[in-house]
C-alpha cells in the first residue's frame, strides 16, 4: 500500500494506492467502462462534501492490479484520467454519471 499526500484547492487529500478496492464504504466510487466496471477508485466519506473542504481519503487501483484485466496496459493513462475525474467531482460535487471519457462515478451512501 502507497500513499502520498497533496493540498488541493481548500482540500487535504491522501492518495492511497492498493491491489483491489474495497466494497462497502460510505463515499463515492470511480468505474470505468460504465456504472459497474472495473471498479478503479474510491473517495471515502461524505464529510469534505459537506464542509466543501478539508481532508479526503482516495483510494485507487495499482497499476499492476490484476483487477485490470484486459485494460492493464493502458492504466497509467486510465488513472491520470481518474485524477482529473476525481479533482472534478471535488470541484463540483456531481458523484453521479460519466465523469470524463470512460470513468463513471457513483455514490455509495
Amino acid at each position: 500500500m502507497a500513499k502520498d499526500t497533496e493540498k488541493y484547492r481548500q482540500f487535504e487529500i491522501e492518495w492511497i494506492t492498493l491491489p483491489s478496492i474495497p466494497w462497502g464504504g460510505h463515499g463515492v466510487e470511480f468505474h470505468y467502462k460504465g456504472e459497474r466496471g472495473i471498479l478503479i477508485g474510491f473517495i471515502e466519506g461524505y464529510e469534505w462534501n459537506h464542509k466543501n473542504s478539508g481532508f479526503c481519503r482516495i483510494y485507487t487501483l495499482a497499476v499492476d492490479s490484476t483487477e485490470w484485466g484486459e485494460f492493464k496496459p493502458e492504466s497509467n493513462e486510465i488513472l491520470k484520467e481518474l485524477k482529473d475525474c476525481i479533482y472534478q467531482v471535488l470541484r463540483q460535487h456531481r458523484f453521479l454519471g460519466v465523469i470524463k471519457g470512460d470513468i463513471f462515478a457513483w455514490p455509495n451512501p
